[in-house]
């Protein structure tokens, strides 16, 4: 791309308009782009907070709020469609509960296929017919009595869901269809395998299935698939893969009747984890949120280990204030780890902007 010229020439004529319409139509209105043409010369200090506070104010603020208020009111309306249920059981013949149910979900389709399955509220109308279709199970076990298990009902709710959720490319409803799958897969463990395998096994199994949709999502992002642009997805998955396998090296830690080959196993694919997130969100694609909590990962473990060295060596009170410091230190020195890397990637950005 050609370096803007901070002076130009006043004799020389202005391009025409019409040329460059197209070029500047094409740049993307974001904070680099104004720091780009602020280091050409192109705007002065005073246009440039002027475009930044564009950038910052209503124009980013309010489709977010915008879509927060919509989703928090199809919330709401789904929490009264079960309350109704829940106070007028007893008075609802069995034809009139599957029936109304039916009735929202088919509506709830309709409205996504009237707006648009791209469109706010076409989106919001798949997330209300994806929760009906959970309800409509729960009401239909509720009526016949089939005797199934929990599970069941959750395992049959994220396969009828599975199909519109791989056409709509909506990342929200990928993030509820996987909740549904935690569920299940807890109350499958709980309900039928919790005598043959350990906790651990099912910590493990949580992480990694959560675990491999973060991959899964990362591997359609480098794809190019813009449906997958957005952060927040990723934030999250990265939280619900580390938290349940750091559960059960925590407890190994605290209690060793816990120790064992399951628990072993588990905390060694609890550190497999951990350096694969460390490096792939430190080098292929920086993120500080999820750098910050594989340190917190790591800070933990450590505060724990630190910690159950110093309750069996030091019999006192004293032990509390060590632990104390302990913490003050492991987080200080995550801290500056962080402060580090973020100049790094702030540094990485500025140039690949001046590029």
């Amino acid at each position: 791309m050609a370096e803007f010229d901070p002076q130009p020439d006043r004799d020389e004529p202005l391009a025409e308009p019409a040329a460059l319409d197209s070029a500047a139509l094409s740049l993307p209105a974001d904070r680099r782009i104004v720091d780009r043409l602020f280091r050409a010369g192109v705007l002065d200090d005073r246009g440039r907070q002027e475009a930044l506070r564009l950038l910052s104010g209503p124009v980013v603020w309010w489709p977010w709020i915008d879509r927060a208020l919509l989703f928090l009111g199809l919330t709401l309306a789904l929490v009264g469609v079960v309350c109704f249920f829940a106070w007028n059981w007893d008075n609802l013949p069995g034809i009139a509960k599957l029936g109304l149910v039916q009735i929202g979900i088919v509506a709830c389709c309709g409205v996504a296929w009237w707006k648009g399955l791209e469109s706010t509220i076409g989106r919001a109308a798949q997330v209300g017919a994806s929760v009906l279709v959970g309800v409509f199970l729960a009401v239909f076990g509720q009526i016949y009595q089939t005797g199934a298990d929990e599970w069941l009902l959750f395992a049959g709710w994220a396969g009828l869901i599975l199909p519109w959720t791989i056409v709509a490319r909506f990342d929200a409803l990928w993030i509820l269809w996987l909740s549904i799958v935690n569920v299940a897969l807890s109350l499958c463990w709980e309900q039928t395998f919790s005598q043959a395998f350990d906790w651990e096994f099912l910590m493990m199994t949580l992480g990694l299935v959560n675990g491999a949709v973060l991959g899964l999502r990362e591997f359609g992002e480098q794809r190019g698939l813009d449906w997958l642009q957005h952060r927040w997805p990723r934030h999250l998955l990265v939280v619900a893969t580390l938290t349940p396998l750091i559960c059960p090296v925590l407890v190994q830690i605290v209690d060793d009747a816990f120790l064992g080959d399951i628990s072993w196993l588990a905390a060694v694919v609890f550190a497999g984890v951990l350096c694969v997130t460390h490096l792939y969100f430190r080098h292929r694609s920086p993120d500080l949120f999820a750098l910050a909590c594989t340190v917190t990962c790591v800070c933990v473990v450590v505060t724990f280990l630190i910690g159950k060295v110093l309750v069996e060596a030091i019999q006192d009170g004293i032990v509390l204030v060590l632990i104390g410091g302990v913490i003050i230190g492991v987080v200080t020195v995550a801290a500056m780890w962080l402060m580090r890397v973020a100049r790094e990637i702030r540094r990485t950005d500025n140039g690949e902007a001046a590029r």
